[in-house]
């Protein structure tokens, strides 16, 4: 088992359904398309959190969300792996990351974060079969500093 991160509003600390990016497209799925974004440590959580929101969103209590999941059912892909610009082609990330979700052929993928590449982003699948044990582990209640 390993430990991920996530950051969410109080009222969705709880739902690691990937109902969100249902609604919206991320980074690594079209719109439609269900997936929870985590990441390895909780400053990078905090990072991709801060580069997604603005102002005085930043000023409410957060919810910084650990969970436990299984590390046996990984993909990976590097840098090398994506090839040069993907940082800037989203149209390949999210085909990448929704055919992955797709195939159902691992719980994780592991991917570089755009914000900082040396920093993994593990993304859970939240339909492949091994998802029922995914466990929240704990929640603690995070405020931002104001020089951020």
């Amino acid at each position: 088992m390993i430990q991920t991160y996530r950051l969410a509003h109080p009222k969705y600390a709880q739902d690691i359904s990937g109902y969100g990016s249902f609604l919206v497209p991320g980074r690594w799925n079209f719109k439609g398309v269900r997936i929870l974004y985590t990441s390895e440590n909780s400053s990078l959580a905090l990072l991709e959190y801060l580069a997604h929101t603005e102002g005085l969103k930043r000023r409410l209590p957060y919810q910084l969300i650990t969970l436990q999941v299984p590390g046996d059912s990984v993909k990976e892909y590097t840098t090398t792996e994506l090839g040069p610009g993907w940082k800037e082609n989203i149209l390949q990330t999210r085909e990448i990351g929704t055919a992955w979700l797709e195939s159902g052929s691992s719980l994780l993928l592991k991917v570089p974060s755009v914000i900082n590449d040396d920093n993994i982003n593990i993304l859970v699948n939240p339909v492949h079969p091994h998802f029922e044990h995914v466990k929240i582990l704990n929640t603690k209640e995070i405020t931002f500093d104001p020089r951020l």
